[in-house]
């Protein structure tokens, strides 16, 4: 009896260490597909933020080739400017030598202009002058005339000096285009930028304004 039970007894045994080694094995086995689940699963994480940081790379490569597109706009712009810039500067170096030859001819024309107003004005003073002596020699001296004459001489400075700055502007008046230009460089200009205007390019000393009687034109010393 004692000799049968001793092999059953080692077989159970082996038969419990057998089942011990399978639930180790089979626990083993859940841990080891546990830690897989796991691994994948960070791996599917580590995957995700590969994918976002894929998408952020592109978005930053999208926005660089946008900056370098408009970069590229930007300096096509700014040498358009400078053509148009380098344009107009030759535009209004030549609108300017084309004022100042037309500022040379209306210098020309008024020099001429004065000359004959001053032989004009010198003739007027030398016929006035003898029809004044000759009235002298018939009627002799008349006090009452020169007291009148003196009166209307001052009536009429009175009248043509200005003693209250007039609200009149360049555009009230018509037309008197080549005058108004040149009295703007020979007056206005000159007393605002007075460092220009020296030397050769010192301004007029005097304007003579002339027209039909009763426009009001004088002979204005500057």
């Amino acid at each position: 009896m004692r000799r049968w039970l001793r092999p059953g007894l080692h077989r159970l045994l082996c038969a419990a260490e057998a089942d011990a080694r399978a639930e180790a094995a089979d626990a083993s086995a859940t841990l080891d597909k546990q830690n897989l689940v796991e691994a994948e699963e960070r791996a599917t994480a580590a995957n995700v933020r590969a994918s976002a940081a894929e998408t952020r790379v592109t978005a930053v490569e999208t926005r660089a080739a946008d900056a370098d597109a408009r970069a590229e706009a930007a300096e096509k712009k700014l040498e358009e400017y400078k053509k148009m810039a380098k344009t107009r500067a030759a535009e209004d170096k030549q609108k300017l030598l084309e004022a100042e030859a037309r500022a040379t001819a209306a210098q020309m024309k008024l020099a001429e202009a004065t000359k004959a107003v001053g032989e004009y004005t010198k003739r007027a003073t030398e016929a006035e002058t003898s029809a004044a002596k000759a009235n002298d020699l018939r009627e002799g001296p008349r006090q009452d005339d020169a007291d009148e004459e003196e009166k209307k001489l001052r009536l009429a400075l009175t009248k043509a000096i200005v003693t209250k700055k007039p609200n009149v502007k360049w555009e009230d008046i018509a037309g008197l285009e080549s005058a108004k230009i040149l009295l703007r460089m020979t007056i206005i200009t000159p007393r605002r930028f007075p460092s220009i205007f020296t030397g050769k390019r010192e301004p007029y000393k005097g304007i003579l304004l002339y027209g039909p009687p009763g426009t009001g034109e004088h002979l204005s010393q500057l």
